[in-house]
């Protein structure tokens, strides 16, 4: 029993190195190689952007896929008959509370994955940046395979109920506690993203009225903090499923009616890429367009190098990865084969409403293009109907009237009559909800996005507070944490969370980035060696979790909030260019010599060039994750190495999880 229970972890470990040798080729290596693969086309798209838009996403859902074969397979051939009579088959326990089914548990994740923070950021992401915004997509797509695969499957083998419940069974109290602070401030930050998608939609559907923002946060906040104290899991995994299938319609909508003939755009949009190319060029020779400041739209790396490229994507996939509401329901599943399936048709479903957001981002930004060259006395009536919705800036104001418009632009230092590029300004926050009125859709398609989006914001808040209430549960203590103890904690992480969103501390898109660097750094390491690595000890995991979590928030706080010291502390190891630290210089040397009223305006200048200027090596905060995982996994194994191998209740988990002890 014992030579056929190592070999069926042998197997085990074979085919989940294979499925990961396949996630860097596509998650990564394939971004490397994007400059090369642009001169091809496939379907009258840049292969680079083709493979990120839908190629490499394809693949990932495959390897999900394949892995839940051959490990059915394995399972099967390998613990069957006396094995199986023996207890060595890793099954769930008959009547396991809380244990989800399958299609249900597969829906429910899919809408929780596609929160309105996730939409947002993508679609953000994909219409400001472009080719390099396919990062932000491939990323998080990753980082659900690595969920499905790595690491959700063994958690459920190991019988535990989540992130931090399996850290604490693994390394030990301390190791649970330091988790659960690490937790705690990933789902607050995530929860502040969610708050800020939420007000972003609900100024959508009621204007600048009275107290709007007031009344998102505390719509976000009240759903989180009940969620937190009271147990609703089937009700909210059937309100996750209903929001998947109109998160589907929402976004699939706007592609399909827009698209010409009987093939969706989901295959056609190669010709609106062509469109933004022509519209490109044509904007510099006009010269309505700052070569400097314009990124050519289908071109890798324009406003990032290869290696922030893929730093990023390994931040936000470590991040997601590692997130607590993200492994809640494989944990929870009915079967170890349930535990590798749910998640696999989940991310099938994410793929196919996901597909859309390329398409609806390469629709806005031609038809942003378009824009310019009008008269500002002649505005389109599109840019109109956005402007009164409060999603397009022109001039500086709202585009709400002609007139308003015409006298912003002649106030300017140099009055203009004819609309340039960068007069036109949609945020990465609103150029989602700005989507379909660009496709052409009439504004009720916007109204239902928007409520869309609001309600996916409510139900991830929800499920936060949910996943962190169970995280701050005992379940192998009888009684468990008490119930005082979940409300405060959720009380303080809804608290932090508003007053992130109070303070306008950051978009959805670099909130969301910040949740999943925290996570990525402290809990990503730490789950990865519990599961792969016996020699992992619970001073290692502990000394990993703060020293990654540390170093990220540093990083995060000091490039951000004092990021002149930071490069005063760290110019020799930043990446600026000359032009750059030219920049930052002449702002510097004009803040000393501003005179008392002009003190305010120089500071905030020379802030602003302080932060492009203050990095390690390129590294930008968003991407910080990357490398507080890489030092965490290093401090974790230099630690793990001079103290005591784990023995007892951690030598157990490990049996169980690797087949060599029956369950019980």
């Amino acid at each position: 029993m014992a030579k056929t229970a190592r070999s069926y972890w042998q197997r085990t470990r074979r085919v989940a190195l294979m499925g990961l040798a396949a996630w860097c080729v596509l998650a990564l290596a394939v971004q490397l190689a994007a400059q090369p693969l642009e001169a091809i086309s496939i379907l009258g798209i840049p292969l680079s952007y083709y493979l990120g838009a839908q190629g490499v996403l394809i693949g990932l859902v495959m390897i999900t896929f394949v892995y839940a074969g051959r490990q059915r397979r394995i399972d099967r051939v390998m613990l069957t008959g006396e094995e199986r009579a023996k207890g060595a088959m890793i099954t769930q326990p008959a009547g396991r509370k809380g244990s989800l089914a399958g299609l249900a548990g597969a829906f429910a994740m899919a809408g929780d994955w596609l929160s309105g923070a996730a939409l947002v950021a993508i679609s953000g992401a994909l219409y400001a940046l472009g080719h390099d915004g396919l990062s932000w997509l491939i990323g998080l797509v990753a980082g659900l395979v690595l969920a499905a695969t790595v690491i959700g499957p063994h958690m459920h083998r190991a019988h535990a109920t989540g992130v931090v419940d399996f850290i604490r069974r693994r390394f030990g109290a301390v190791a649970g506690t330091v988790a659960l602070l690490v937790s705690t401030l990933a789902i607050t930050l995530l929860l502040a993203a969610n708050i800020q998608a939420l007000i972003c939609a609900l100024r959508v559907l009621f204007g600048d009225v009275p107290y709007g923002w007031q009344a998102g946060i505390v719509a976000g906040v009240g759903m989180f903090v009940i969620a937190s104290v009271r147990s609703a899991e089937t009700g909210l995994t059937f309100w996750q499923t209903i929001s998947y299938v109109l998160v589907l319609a929402a976004l699939t909508a706007p592609v399909v009616v827009a698209a010409s003939g009987f093939v969706p755009g989901h295959f056609t949009f190669g010709t609106v890429l062509k469109g933004i190319s022509v519209a490109e060029f044509r904007l510099l020779e006009r010269e309505l367009a700052d070569p400097v400041t314009l990124k050519v739209f289908a071109r890798p790396f324009t406003t990032a190098t290869p290696v922030s490229t893929t730093l990023l994507t390994l931040s936000l996939a470590l991040g997601l990865a590692a997130m607590p509401q993200v492994l809640w329901r494989p944990a929870l599943a009915r079967s170890d084969e349930g535990a590798r399936l749910m998640p696999a048709v989940a991310l099938l479903l994410v793929l196919i409403a996901a597909a859309a957001l390329p398409p609806l981002a390469a629709a806005s930004r031609l038809a942003v293009l378009n824009f310019a060259g009008h008269g500002v006395a002649t505005l389109p009536d599109q840019l109109l109907q956005l402007g009164a919705m409060g999603l397009a800036d022109v001039c500086g104001v709202k585009a709400v009237s002609q007139t308003a418009v015409a006298a912003a632009c002649q106030a300017l230092p140099e009055p203009v009559a004819t609309l340039r590029l960068d007069d036109i300004v949609i945020t990465r926050d609103h150029a989602l909800f700005a989507a379909p009125l660009l496709a052409g859709l009439p504004a009720v398609a916007t109204l239902f996005l928007a409520g869309v989006v609001a309600l996916a914001s409510l139900l991830a808040a929800a499920w936060l507070g949910r996943t962190l209430c169970a995280s701050a549960t005992r379940r192998d203590v009888e009684g468990g944490a008490s119930g005082i103890f979940r409300a405060a904690l959720a009380i303080v992480a809804a608290v932090c969370a508003a007053l992130l969103v109070v303070a306008r501390t950051a978009d959805v898109m670099t909130l969301l980035a910040w949740a999943l660097a925290v996570s990525a750094a402290g809990l990503a390491p730490v789950l990865l060696a519990g599961i792969w690595s016996a020699r992992a000890t619970g001073a290692g995991a502990v000394m990993g979790m703060l020293t990654g979590v540390g170093l990220t928030l540093y990083y995060i706080v000091a490039t951000r909030y004092f990021a002149p010291g930071f490069y005063e502390l760290w110019s020799s190891v930043s990446s600026a260019g000359y032009g750059a630290i030219a920049d930052f210089e002449a702002v510097r040397d004009a803040l000393s010599q501003a005179a008392p009223d002009e003190q305010l305006a120089a500071r905030q200048a020379y802030v602003e060039a302080a932060r492009a200027v203050a990095n390690w090596w390129g590294l930008r905060d968003t991407a910080s994750g990357a490398l507080g995982a890489a030092v965490g996994f290093v401090v974790l194994a230099l630690v793990s190495l001079v103290t005591p191998r784990p023995g007892g209740d951690a030598v157990g988990l490990m049996g169980r999880m690797r087949g060599l002890a029956p369950r019980v």
